[in-house]
C-alpha cells in the first residue's frame, strides 16, 4: 500500500530512473527480448463445466441461485424463485408454498447433473404439513375451551362506551365551525376536488377488500411455514423451515437432513436455541468449527447487530451476541472469519463508516471477545478478506486474480502456493467463485458467472473448473506478451485473453498486475469523500510516473488496459499510434474518431459511457445538443424550478465541465492557455450559480420514481451512462427523452467517458502480436462479452444493438409482472410504471452517440492542480486573474519539467 511520503518521494525516482534510461539509451527491447515458455513451466489443464440448470423463465416471477458446495462426491446448487399465478389467483389469500420453488441440482465431477431434489415437494412428503396442521388445531381448539375471564363482557361494553364517546366527539362541531357556518362563501381551499370526496370507513374497508381479496375465507389454523436456509451440513444438506405456532404465537424451526444422491429426507425439530432469528449473511466453514453470520433484530429494542452462531460436528457449541459482547463498537460488515488455532477464532469486520478494518479474536467455548487494539493484525488489511477461506489441508487462504495464497498467522505472511499464469484461466470468473479443494495435483473452484441484468428471472450461470496438473507445458516454444491493466481484471478482457492463448500458435499473454492503481491506495483513515479523491489523484500521478519510468527503459507491459485516465501516455515515446491499423466497419467511428490526439489513436475504446443530462424532448429546442450557460441557466430556473440537476460542489462542477472542453485551453504550439473566454465563463458561472446540495438522509425506495422524477426535476444528470443505465435512471420515459451535452462555452453535445481501453507499448517489440490481440478484443465475441460484463456500451455497433434490446425486453418483461402482480388501484397509489419501452429508443441512443463531440481526457497531475487553487476564487480570496495565473504557471511548468 502506499504512504504519504512516495507521492514526494516519485520526482526523485523518476529522475533517478529518468538518468539510467539517457545513460543507456531509449531503444526498444532487444530483439527476443520477451521470455518464452518452457516446457518444465509449471501447467495445469482446465475443464470448465457449466452447471445447467434446466428450468423455464418464462414459469417464473423471479429466478435465484448460487453455488452450495461441494458434498461428499457431488456438488449442489440451489435455485429458488416464485412461479406465475395463474389467472385469477389472488396471491393475497393464495399458499405462497404453492407457488415457491426451491431446487437443490446435484452435479458430479463432470458437470452431468445426476439428482434435482424439490425441496418443497420434499417438506410437502414428509407429514410436516399434517403435523403443522394437527397442532393448529389442537391449539385452536383448546382456545376454544377457555372459559371467559371474569368481567369480560363489562370491559367490552366500557370499550363500546368509549367509542361511542369519541364518536359523539369527533361529531361535535367546533366554534370556529359554527362561526364559519354562515358564511355564504366557501374559501377556495373548501372547493370540491374530483376525486378527492370523503367516504365513510365502511365504504374504504370495504373497496379496500374488495382491492386484496375475501381474507375472510383465510383459514386460521391453515399451516403457515417457509425455507428459511439450506446449507451444507457434511455430507448431507441441510434446510431450515420456520412454521408459525399457534400454540405460543411464536416461530419455531425444523430442520431437514437430505441425502443429495437419493433425496431420501428426515426432519426434526431444530437443535437451534439461539435468542434471535434472523437472516444469515453466510456460514464461515473453518474445518473444526463453522460460522453462521446471523444480522438479527431485537424485537424490543428494534436494534440490529451480529449474532455469531458458532458449531462443530457435535451442534451448537456457542452462540455470541456482538452487541452485547461489544456495546460500544460499530460493527456493520464482517469481511471475513478465521480460525487461528485452538478453540480461537479471528474476525475481520467494519463500522457502518467503512472507515478501515478492525479485528476481534472470539474464544469459542467461553465465549470471551476481544477487540484488536494492539494492532497485531493490521498486516491483513493489505489483502482481499472478502476472498478468505479454510482449505482442508492448507489451513486459512486467499484467492484474488492472481492466485491463491496461504495465511501464516504465526509468521505474520501470507504466501502464493498457486498463480493463475499456471494456466489459461478466466480472472474475472475468478473472483466470484470458491475455492472447494486443493492439492499439487488437483484444484477445484465452484461458483456463478456473474453479469450484467435487469432480469428477475436470469439466474447466474454456475461453473465448475477442474484444475489438473499437466506433466509438461503446451505452451512451450510460445512468446509471452505481457499485459497491465490499470483497473481490474474484468471478465470481458480475461475471455479475449483465453482465446487467444488458445488459438495463437506462437504467442501467449500474461497478466502483470503490479499497475492496478488500488493496490497504491491505503485506505485507511479516509473519511471523507475529498480525501478519497486525493488519495485517487495521488495513485494515478504515481501510476501514470511508474508506467513512463518502465515503458521508456523497455521493461514495461507490451499491452495496457483501461488506461485513457492517464492522458500523459499518449505520446510516441510510450504507446503505439494504430490510427493506421484500425477500420471502423461495424464500430462507433464517431467514438474512435473522438478518441484520437491530432488525428493519433494511442487507447483504443473498447467500451464505452456518456456524460450529459437526460432531459424530456419537449423542453429543448428540436436539433438541441447541449447547453450554452446562458441556456442552462435559464433551462434550470424554468424546467427545472431553480433547481439544478447538476448540483454538486462548485470545484468539482468546473472540473468536470472543464474535461469536456479539454481543447480550450491548449494552443497550437502544445503550451497550455486558461486565459479565455471558456475558462473565465465556466469560472463565472460555477461562481455566481453553483450551489452544493444538502446532503439527504432519504433513500426510500419507489417504485415508480424513474420516469417521475425527470417529469418534476426537468433533467437527470446522466454520468457515466450507458443504454442499460438509460432504461434503470429513467425507466419508461426513455420513449420521449434525449441526452443533452453538459454547459460549455459553445453548446456542445454529450461527453464521452471510456470506460475499458486497449493500447499497445511503442517500445514492444512484439507490436503486430500484439495487434493481432487488439483484434481478437474487438471481434464480435468478445465485444458480446463487454456489453453484458462491464455495465459500458461495447464500441461493437452489433454487440449494442443485440445487448440494448435485451435490456428493452428485460425491462418489459419486469412491467408485466408487476401489472399480473398489483391492482389498478395499488399501481396508481405505489406509483408503479405500467408502460413499456419502444425498441425505436435504440436508434434514438445510437444517434445520441455520434452526436458527441469528444472524449473525456484527464491528466490526474493538472486535475489536482485545479482542484487546489479555485476553491480561492469561489471563496473570495482571490481574484479570478489571480488564479489563471497561478494555475497556468504551476501546470506549464509541472509539464514542462514532466517532459
Amino acid at each position: 500500500m502506499v504512504n504519504p511520503k512516495k507521492v514526494a518521494a516519485c520526482t526523485m525516482a523518476f529522475t533517478m530512473a529518468m538518468s539510467a534510461v539517457f545513460a543507456s539509451g531509449c531503444s526498444k527491447k532487444g530483439k527476443g527480448s520477451n521470455e518464452k515458455i518452457s516446457a518444465d513451466d509449471e501447467w495445469y489443464n482446465i475443464n470448465k463445466m457449466e452447471l445447467a440448470s434446466d428450468y423455464d423463465p418464462s414459469e417464473f416471477d423471479y429466478l435465484s441461485n448460487e453455488s452450495l458446495g461441494k458434498v461428499g462426491d457431488y456438488f449442489l446448487v440451489e435455485t429458488n424463485g416464485s412461479y406465475k399465478l395463474p389467472e385469477g389467483v389472488d396471491y393475497m389469500t393464495a399458499d405462497q408454498m404453492e407457488y415457491y420453488a426451491e431446487f437443490i441440482d446435484v452435479f458430479d465431477i463432470n458437470g452431468d447433473k445426476v439428482n434435482t431434489i424439490d425441496v418443497v415437494d420434499t417438506i410437502k412428503n414428509s407429514g410436516l404439513v399434517e403435523e403443522l396442521q394437527a397442532n393448529a388445531e389442537a391449539a385452536a381448539a383448546a382456545m376454544d375451551e377457555l372459559p371467559a375471564e371474569e368481567g369480560e363482557d363489562a370491559d367490552d361494553q366500557e370499550e363500546t362506551s368509549d367509542l361511542d364517546e369519541i364518536e359523539e366527539i369527533e361529531e361535535e362541531p367546533s366554534e370556529e365551525d359554527e362561526e364559519g357556518s354562515g358564511d355564504e362563501e366557501a374559501s377556495e381551499d373548501d372547493e370540491e376536488i374530483p376525486g378527492d370526496e370523503e367516504i365513510s370507513d365502511e365504504e374504504f374497508f370495504e373497496g379496500d377488500m374488495e382491492e386484496i381479496g375475501d381474507m375472510g375465507e383465510m383459514d386460521p389454523t391453515a399451516p403457515s411455514y417457509y425455507i428459511n436456509g439450506v446449507s451444507v451440513a457434511g455430507d448431507k444438506v441441510k434446510v431450515t423451515v420456520s412454521a408459525f405456532d399457534l400454540a405460543t404465537f411464536s416461530d419455531i424451526s425444523y430442520e431437514f437432513i437430505i441425502d443429495p444422491a437419493t433425496g431420501d429426507a428426515t426432519y426434526s425439530l431444530a437443535d437451534n436455541d439461539t435468542e434471535y432469528s434472523g437472516g444469515s449473511e453466510g456460514i464461515s466453514d473453518l474445518g473444526v468449527y463453522k460460522v453462521d453470520r446471523q444480522w438479527v433484530t431485537d424485537p424490543e429494542t428494534e436494534e440490529s447487530f451480529y449474532d455469531l452462531v458458532i458449531s462443530d460436528e457435535s451442534g451448537i457449541v456457542n452462540e455470541i451476541n456482538l452487541a452485547q459482547a461489544l456495546p460500544d463498537e460499530d460493527i456493520y460488515w464482517i469481511n471475513s472469519i478465521f480460525y487461528i488455532g485452538g478453540e480461537d477464532i479471528l474476525v475481520t469486520y467494519q463500522g457502518s463508516d467503512y472507515n478501515g478494518v478492525k479485528t476481534l479474536k472470539i474464544n469459542v467455548t467461553s465465549g470471551d471477545v476481544t477487540v484488536d487494539e494492539s494492532g497485531d493484525y493490521d498486516w491483513l488489511s493489505d489483502y482481499d478478506l472478502t476472498s478468505a477461506s479454510y482449505v482442508e489441508g492448507f489451513g486459512n487462504v486467499f484467492m484474488d486474480d492472481e492466485g491463491i495464497q496461504v495465511v501464516d498467522f504465526d509468521n505474520k505472511t501470507v504466501e502464493s502456493i498457486f498463480s493463475f499464469d499456471s494456466c489459461n484461466i478466466n480472472r474475472g470468473d475468478v473472483t466470484s467463485m470458491k475455492l472447494i479443494s486443493y492439492s499439487e495435483d488437483e484444484i477445484i473452484l465452484m461458483g456463478g458467472a456473474y453479469r450484467v441484468s435487469m432480469s428477475m428471472t436470469d439466474v447466474v450461470p454456475q461453473q465448475l473448473i477442474v484444475l489438473t496438473k499437466a506433466d509438461s507445458n503446451p505452451n512451450a516454444g510460445k512468446t509471452i506478451l505481457k499485459a497491465a491493466t490499470i483497473g481490474y481484471i474484468d471478465y470481458a478482457m480475461s475471455e479475449a485473453v483465453c482465446i487467444f492463448n488458445e488459438t495463437n500458435p506462437d504467442y501467449f499473454i500474461k497478466f502483470e498486475t503490479k499497475y492496478q492503481a488500488d493496490k497504491m491506495i491505503d485506505s485507511t483513515g479516509l473519511d471523507t469523500e475529498e480525501e478519497w479523491r486525493e488519495a485517487s489523484d495521488n495513485a494515478a500521478i504515481e501510476l501514470s510516473n511508474q508506467l513512463t519510468v518502465d515503458l521508456m527503459a523497455g521493461e514495461g507491459p507490451d499491452i495496457i488496459f483501461d488506461a485513457s485516465r492517464l492522458s500523459q501516455l499518449n505520446n510516441d515515446e510510450y504507446l503505439l499510434d494504430v490510427a493506421d491499423r484500425i477500420s471502423t466497419d461495424g464500430l462507433f467511428g464517431s467514438v474512435v474518431d473522438a478518441a484520437k490526439i491530432d488525428g493519433k489513436l494511442y487507447q483504443i475504446p473498447l467500451s464505452f459511457y456518456v456524460t450529459g443530462l437526460a432531459v424530456l424532448e419537449e423542453n429543448v429546442a428540436d436539433g438541441q445538443t447541449g447547453f450554452t450557460f446562458d441556456q442552462y441557466s435559464e433551462f434550470v430556473s424554468t424546467v427545472c424550478n431553480g433547481t439544478d440537476p447538476l448540483a454538486m460542489d462548485q470545484t468539482e462542477f468546473f472540473i468536470m465541465c472543464l474535461e469536456a472542453m479539454n481543447e480550450q485551453f491548449v494552443t497550437e504550439d502544445g503550451k497550455v492557455n486558461y486565459d479565455n473566454e471558456a475558462f473565465r465563463a465556466l469560472a463565472e458561472y460555477a461562481n455566481e450559480n453553483v450551489i452544493a446540495p444538502e446532503e439527504s438522509d432519504d433513500d426510500a425506495f419507489d417504485m415508480g420514481s424513474m420516469g417521475d422524477s425527470l417529469t418534476e426535476a426537468g433533467a437527470i444528470q446522466f454520468d457515466y451512462g450507458s443504454f442499460l443505465g438509460l432504461i434503470s435512471l429513467i425507466g419508461d420515459k426513455a420513449n420521449e427523452t434525449k441526452i443533452l451535452g453538459i454547459p460549455s462555452i459553445d453548446g456542445r453535445g454529450p461527453m464521452l467517458s471510456v470506460d475499458c481501453s486497449v493500447a499497445i507499448s511503442a517500445q514492444t517489440n512484439e507490436a503486430d502480436a500484439c495487434w493481432s490481440f487488439v483484434e481478437t478484443l474487438m471481434s464480435a465475441d468478445v465485444q458480446k462479452y463487454y456489453a453484458s460484463s462491464s455495465g459500458g456500451t461495447p464500441i461493437s455497433i452489433e454487440a449494442y444493438e443485440e445487448s440494448a434490446t435485451e435490456s428493452i425486453d428485460s425491462y418489459n418483461d419486469m412491467i408485466s409482472t408487476y401489472t399480473s402482480y398489483f391492482s389498478a388501484a395499488e399501481i396508481a397509489m405505489y406509483g408503479i410504471p405500467t408502460e413499456t419501452i419502444d425498441y425505436d429508443v435504440i436508434d434514438t441512443y445510437k444517434t445520441m452517440i455520434d452526436s458527441c463531440s469528444a472524449v473525456s481526457t484527464t491528466d490526474p497531475a493538472v486535475e489536482a492542480i485545479i482542484r487546489e487553487e479555485m476553491p480561492a476564487y469561489f471563496a473570495g480570496q482571490k481574484t479570478l486573474d489571480d488564479v489563471i495565473s497561478v494555475i497556468e504557471d504551476r501546470v506549464q511548468t509541472f509539464l514542462d519539467e514532466r517532459d
